[in-house]
């Protein structure tokens, strides 16, 4: 089959990044698994909400694909490339972009997808978090842009392939070994399907194909908000945030209350507090938490950064 050549040149055309996040016990729900998946995808809406790049936001069959909006202006990009230090581009490696402002264009993207990808890692209902390229819907884009994906890599590898898209003329096998042969002839990398030292994802969709390496393994559970809301007497222990996380992860919004009745140890007391509140409120839409702190010799005064119940997902 021509199509698969190893040796073949894509063709110019779609070419951009994008995450996917990997759905888990969602997709076992019945009659009521888009009222799971609507709430899902408030929350990630929410959590990406103060990044500073738009997000493209679509349901698949068990996935979720995000794709970065093209920025309004240049000052969001330049803050979302400030920002971009940590972020979890590792799992899919970018592919370069050509000259000009295209390529601009491009590298600006690539970021917005590891910011992106980064902020999905604390999303409840998400099992996997993908760093992905989307490719046009043919076999030598998916070999070609495959094959980049490798560069650089040591080790052996894996190719994984699937279709969603059973219409694709080409078969799961006949592109996984198209891939693994180009991968090998370019780079001598050794193939080993059982232990590899980096996979290579393709997955072919209706529209177009999606090309990913490892990805990073997310919250789990179910979307919160989905189980109701809950108030949560946060401690300066690690009993009642490491509960307040296995209530999230089933769905619970937890707004979090914290009292200190020795005066002599407020200060240190709210200090672990506040750490502990900060650390949950990143698993909670990724808001910032309803917190309140009550000396015994005090009125009620507010904790620092308390919002209320803003971006509130609604009871369930």
């Amino acid at each position: 089959m021509p199509a698969l050549s190893p040796t073949g040149d894509a063709q110019v055309g779609l070419h951009e990044p994008c995450v996917l996040l990997k759905l888990g016990e969602i997709v076992l729900k019945g009659k009521n698994r888009q009222q799971f998946e609507r709430l899902l995808q408030n929350n990630i809406r929410l959590a990406a909400a103060d990044l500073g790049v738009g997000v493209k936001l679509w349901q698949r069959d068990g996935v979720i694909v995000l794709n970065p909006a093209p920025a309004p202006a240049a000052e969001p990009a330049g803050a979302a490339a400030g920002a971009a230090g940590g972020a979890a581009g590792g799992a899919a490696g970018g592919v370069g972009g050509g000259p000009g402002g295209a390529g601009a264009r491009r590298e600006a993207a690539q970021v917005a997808a590891d910011m992106i990808a980064e902020r999905m890692l604390n999303v409840m209902g998400v099992v996997r978090v993908c760093r992905a390229v989307r490719v046009a819907k043919e076999a030598v884009a998916a070999i070609d842009t495959a094959t980049e994906l490798a560069g650089g890599r040591p080790g052996s590898f894996a190719v994984r392939a699937r279709r969603r898209d059973k219409r694709f003329p080409v078969t799961s096998a006949e592109l996984a070994i198209a891939i693994g042969s180009k991968i090998q002839s370019r780079y001598g990398n050794p193939v080993n399907l059982r232990n590899p030292d980096f996979t290579i994802h393709i997955e072919v969709d209706q529209s177009e194909i999606f090309l990913y390496t490892d990805g990073l393994a997310g919250q789990g559970g179910l979307p919160v908000g989905m189980s109701g809301r809950g108030l949560v007497l946060l401690s300066g222990g690690i009993d009642s945030p490491v509960a307040s996380y296995r209530m999230m992860r089933r769905g619970l919004y937890c707004t979090f209350l914290h009292f200190s009745p020795v005066p002599a140890r407020v200060a240190a007391v709210r200090g672990a507090v506040r750490a502990r509140a900060a650390a949950a409120r990143q698993l909670r839409l990724g808001q910032a938490a309803d917190r309140r702190a009550a000396p015994a010799d005090a009125e009620d005064s507010p904790g620092d950064g308390a919002p209320g119940a803003r971006g509130r997902a609604g009871d369930r």
